[in-house]
């Protein structure tokens, strides 16, 4: 179910990358952290939204980069392995591909990463980009 709300930036939510990848791009549904600021991520018109996102991965990089951020388990209970944020596979994906986190089998409200991991995927975001 795709959400029905502009996210805001630290969101946590799952996105499906399964509809319509090309190798080698992500695929399956994972989630992923906002990080457009709220006013980017509006409908547009009678259309979804988009939003740029990082996804987590619960695969540990075969070389750890600047760009590769660890969540030790119990960092976020949306998080429920330990994962990476993948900063080099930054990209904008429409509201149709998003949805809330599932606990317990329930939707609930988005998470929010606190300032400090935000800071660590911009440093990320910059080494990966060359800045």
């Amino acid at each position: 179910m795709a959400i029905t709300f502009s996210p805001k930036r630290g969101a946590i939510l799952m996105c499906d990358f399964d509809m319509s990848f090309v190798e080698p791009e992500m695929r399956k549904k994972r989630q992923v952290a906002v990080i457009s600021i709220a006013s980017n991520n509006h409908r547009h018109g009678a259309m979804p939204g988009t939003c740029t996102i990082i996804p987590f991965s619960t695969v540990e990089p075969k070389t750890i980069d600047p760009d590769d951020i660890f969540f030790p388990l119990g960092s976020y209970w949306s998080l429920t392995v330990p994962c990476w944020a993948r900063c080099k596979l930054i990209t904008t994906v429409s509201h149709a591909r998003l949805d809330l986190v599932l606990r317990n089998g329930k939707r609930h409200p988005s998470e929010f990463l606190r300032s400090e991991h935000m800071d660590e995927i911009a440093k990320g975001i910059n080494y990966s980009l060359g800045f």
